[in-house]
C-alpha cells in the first residue's frame, strides 16, 4: 500500500513537471501609465461597489490552472481575461480561454461577448505580438492605490483569410435567459412574459427600459444597434449615461425616440400596465435596494397617458440618417433599410435572423448570406 501510494507521488510529480509552463510577460512600465484623472473601465462603477471587482493582474495564475494574459472586458461586476490554459501538457497544442472574474453579474459590455476562430491564427498571433512585447495599460487610484488595467478593444492587426473567419459567438449563457412560448403582444399574466431587466446599457431594448414583455426578438435589436459599431465603430446611441456612468433610461428613451421616431400608442399603453408586473423575487442592481418590477428598476412613468413624452426637451436633434457617413448614397439607403427591420418599437415587427439574411444589404457579391451559411455547413 506504501508503495503505491510512493508510485502515485512520484507520478503525480513527474506529470505535473511537464504541464505547460507559464509565459513571462513584461512588467508593470510607468510608459503605459494612464493619467490619475481618467476614468478605465470598471472604475466608472466606484460608486457602486468597485470593491467587488476581483483585482486580477496580467500574469496572475489561478489555481496553477490558468495564467491570465491579457483584460478583453468587463462588466458592471466583472472583468474577463484571456488565459493560458496550464493544464495542459507539453507536447499538447496551447489552449487560450476567457475567464470571468465576478461575484454576480448579469449585465455585459459588448467586450464581452467575445469572439471564437474558424483560423485560429489570431489569438496566438495577438499574443505573441502584443501580450508578451509590451505592459498593459494601467491605472492606478490615487487614494485607493488599486490598480485598473484597460481591456483590449481587438486583437490586432489581423490578415484577410483571419477577418472573413470571425464567427461571433455568445459566450455568456450563464446570463441568458431561456424560455419557450412567448406572447409579448398580450397583457394577460397567464401568457410566459419576461419582464426581467438585461441587456448592457447601450444595447438595451425599448420593452426592456419600458418593461413591457421581451422574447428572442431584443436580441435582434441588439443585432441592430450592434451594426454600428461594426460599420462605423461607433456607438448609434450616445446619450444613454450620465456623467458618472450610470444608466439613464430617459436620455436613452429620448434618443430612440429622435431616431426612430415616437412608439405607438399600443406600446405606451402595454408599458403603463406591464412595467407593475412584479419579478418572480426581487432583484437587486449594483448596490441599490431589491426592486419587484420594471418600473423601480427603470424609473417612469416616461409617457402620459396620450402618448406624449414627459421630457421632451431631451430630445437631440440627431437623424437615423446622419448616423452612417461611411457609406455613399446607395449603400446608406440599403443599409437603413436593413437596420429598421431591426429597430422597432413593437418587437413582433422585427424580422427574424433569417429574414435578415435574405435582405438586399447582406448580399455579396451576388451570394446572399444564407447561401454563404449553408455552404459552410
Amino acid at each position: 500500500m506504501i508503495g503505491l501510494q510512493f508510485t502515485s507521488r512520484v507520478a503525480k510529480r513527474t506529470f505535473s513537471s511537464l504541464r505547460t509552463k507559464p509565459l513571462h510577460l513584461p512588467p508593470t512600465n510607468p510608459t503605459f501609465a494612464i493619467p490619475s484623472h481618467e476614468v478605465v473601465d470598471e472604475e466608472r462603477f466606484l460608486n457602486d461597489g468597485l470593491q467587488d471587482f476581483y483585482p486580477a493582474r496580467p500574469g496572475e495564475t489561478l489555481g496553477d490552472n490558468y495564467q491570465l494574459l491579457a483584460k478583453i472586458g468587463w462588466g458592471t461586476s466583472s472583468t474577463v481575461w484571456l488565459a493560458r490554459d496550464l493544464t495542459r501538457y507539453q507536447w499538447q497544442p496551447e489552449r487560450t480561454v476567457a475567464v470571468k472574474l465576478l461575484n454576480s453579474c448579469y449585465d455585459l459590455k459588448l467586450a464581452n461577448i467575445l469572439m471564437t476562430f474558424e483560423n485560429e491564427k489570431a489569438i496566438p498571433k495577438f499574443i505573441h505580438e502584443q501580450v508578451t512585447k509590451f505592459p498593459m495599460h494601467y491605472h492606478t487610484d490615487p487614494v485607493t492605490n488599486r490598480t485598473t488595467y484597460r481591456s483590449y478593444d481587438g486583437f490586432g492587426p489581423m490578415d484577410v483569410e483571419d477577418i472573413a473567419n470571425v464567427l461571433p459567438k455568445i459566450t455568456d449563457f450563464g446570463s441568458a435567459w431561456k424560455f419557450d412560448n412567448v406572447d409579448p403582444e398580450t397583457k394577460s399574466q397567464r401568457q410566459t412574459v419576461v419582464t426581467c431587466p438585461i441587456q448592457p446599457d447601450y444595447y438595451r431594448a425599448p420593452e426592456v427600459v419600458l418593461g413591457y414583455g421581451w422574447d428572442f426578438s431584443a436580441d435582434i435589436w441588439n443585432f441592430g444597434v450592434l451594426v454600428w459599431n461594426i460599420i462605423e465603430g461607433t456607438e448609434l446611441f450616445t446619450q444613454v449615461q450620465d456623467a458618472n456612468g450610470r444608466y439613464d433610461p430617459k436620455f436613452h428613451l429620448a434618443e430612440m425616440i429622435a431616431l426612430l421616431g415616437p412608439p405607438p400608442k399600443e406600446v405606451i399603453e402595454r408599458a403603463e400596465y406591464m412595467s407593475q408586473v412584479g419579478y418572480p423575487s426581487p432583484i437587486t442592481i449594483g448596490a441599490g435596494k431589491p426592486c419587484k418590477n420594471a418600473r423601480e428598476v427603470f424609473g417612469g412613468p416616461y409617457f402620459d397617458k396620450e402618448g406624449k413624452f414627459l421630457h421632451e426637451e431631451l430630445i437631440p436633434s440627431r437623424k437615423l440618417e446622419d448616423t452612417i457617413p461611411s457609406l455613399d448614397d446607395s449603400e446608406r439607403e440599403l443599409f437603413l433599410s436593413f437596420a429598421r427591420d431591426m429597430l422597432t418599437w413593437v418587437p413582433s415587427e422585427r424580422k427574424s435572423a433569417r429574414e435578415l439574411t435574405a435582405h438586399p444589404f447582406l448580399n455579396f457579391g451576388g451570394h446572399i448570406t444564407m447561401d454563404l451559411l449553408e455552404g459552410r455547413s
